[in-house]
């Protein structure tokens, strides 16, 4: 799993992710960005770039088509589709491939039944998937790979971190969704049921049963060939068949694990409403904190850990976005941005403020509330 971050927008809250759905989300994202820029973009050039180096980035790139400019950063915005049964994914052809796999291997299986009276591979291909189907299908494992909140979460970005040039912000979408943050941490992690403790339990004497099944069938080859061993000068055989059907199941899991699937396949049912681009990251910050507040504002600790400077031009409204982000909100004041203690109307001491005189601060504490109203 790639090194996904999940930062809030409001909070700013970096969460280092330990779902690794969120990292096969993050993944075929960048996957995707990547292989629609290949080769497209101009030659990247570095402010500190020689005339000599920015003629052999030039060189290495003639005859190709450049129609893209350079993409410092990509950030993909989305927005949850209302309806849509969150957590639960839609079938793409990554899922319908696991039946077609298991039809060809049972069709296998079943030529030496036909040629030869020989049920054994029949039987073991069966009843092999038919166990993988039962347990792949416990509910428990639905549970614990959306373990979070469907009534919706706050605006969070997904990405790798510092370097990487491609984010994706899922906008909020309080009443309906998935809660991201609350995914990411994975702590909602369902404690298996007894019903999961029992099944699993079952399933496991049954397949140490098929093992031994499997190891005790004396079973001719259906597809075999003749070569005279110069070692024992007995006859060679090689059966194809269940190694064939075997094969064909692994190849498949590897298919599966890394062909690029849409959001809605795990479970994410979220639609593209724009991308911010643009050469330099702190151009496509600005932009994306302009059109969504916070979200800019909350990259800016990840992709420059040493602080962002800005010209003077932008000094005014990164002043203007960073006192948004330090302002209270409904959840209260921040501790690292309290209000200095001062005087209060010419009082050095506010045990010098005496009942009646019309003077009242915030934080003061009565022991009555007739005596608070005293001081209002």
């Amino acid at each position: 799993m790639v090194n996904t971050l999940v930062i809030g927008a409001v909070s700013g809250h970096i969460r280092t992710t330990k779902t690794w759905i969120l990292g096969r989300l993050l993944r075929d994202g960048d996957d995707l960005v990547d292989k629609e820029m290949d080769d497209r973009e101009e030659a990247h050039i570095p402010p500190s770039a020689t005339p000599s180096s920015i003629a052999s980035s030039q060189d290495q790139l003639k005859g190709k088509a450049k129609d893209r400019p350079w993409e410092a950063l990509r950030v993909s915005v989305f927005e949850v589709i209302p309806g849509a049964p969150h957590g639960v994914p839609t079938r793409d052809w990554v899922w319908w491939s696991g039946y077609v796999i298991i039809i060809v291997q049972l069709a296998i299986s079943i030529i030496p039944w036909i040629k030869s009276q020989e049920w054994g591979t029949f039987m073991i291909a069966g009843v092999g998937n038919f166990l993988a189907l039962l347990e792949g299908s416990l509910p428990q494992w639905r549970r614990e790979k959306w373990a979070c909140p469907k009534t919706g979460g706050a605006t969070v970005t997904i990405t790798q971190g510092n370097g990487s040039r491609h984010a994706m912000v899922i906008l909020q979408s309080r009443g309906k969704g998935l809660d991201i943050e609350i995914l990411a941490q994975g702590t909602r992690t369902k404690k298996a049921s007894t019903f999961t403790r029992i099944s699993t339990a079952v399933l496991a004497l049954l397949w140490i049963a098929l093992l031994g099944t499997v190891s005790g069938l004396k079973i001719d080859t259906w597809c075999k060939s003749t070569f005279p061993s110069p070692i024992s000068l007995t006859i060679l055989t090689y059966t194809v068949d269940l190694l064939g059907i075997g094969l064909l199941g692994s190849i498949q899991n590897v298919v599966a694990a890394g062909a690029p699937r849409s959001p809605s396949a795990m479970g994410f049912h979220i639609r593209l409403v724009e991308t911010i681009t643009g050469s330099s990251v702190a151009r496509v910050l600005r932009e994306t904190e302009s059109k969504y507040q916070f979200v800019g504002t909350s990259l800016v600790q990840v992709f420059f850990p040493g602080s962002l400077r800005v010209k003077e031009e932008d000094i005014d409204f990164w002043r203007e976005a960073q006192d948004q982000r330090l302002r209270p909100n409904k959840w209260g004041a921040r501790i690292d941005n309290l209000p200095e203690k001062e005087k209060v109307d010419g009082y050095e001491d506010l045990s010098e403020i005496q009942p009646g005189n019309g003077v009242w601060k915030r934080g003061m504490k009565f022991e009555t509330q007739e005596v608070r109203d005293s001081y209002l």
